[in-house]
């Protein structure tokens, strides 16, 4: 059982929660930095997990395959869609 993968949707989805009703806010000055630092830390993250991959050409594959079926079927426009639509329930829930 893959308990790591689980205990961080269950953190993220109670971080998600929770976040938002603390009410703290976070200032521009700090937060644009945060969010470069993230990005960066992602990106760093990807190229050493990227460097790492035993088999590259499949990587490559599946990340083309992915774009030219994701821009085929629209799955951004869906996926946003599905999301907002997801989001309005949730907004009534908590009274936003």
């Amino acid at each position: 059982m893959p308990y790591g993968i689980l205990a961080d949707i269950f953190c993220i989805i109670l971080g998600g929660i929770i976040g938002p009703n603390l009410n703290i806010k976070i200032t521009y000055k700090y937060r644009e930095p945060l969010i470069k630092i993230f990005g960066i830390s992602a990106l760093a993250i990807g190229i050493i997990s990227f460097i790492k991959v035993n088999c590259l050409p499949c990587v490559i594959f599946a990340l083309i395959l992915g774009f030219i079926l994701g821009e085929f079927f629209d799955l951004d426009t869906k996926l946003k869609n599905l999301l907002n639509a997801s989001v309005k329930p949730l907004n009534l829930f908590m009274g936003i």
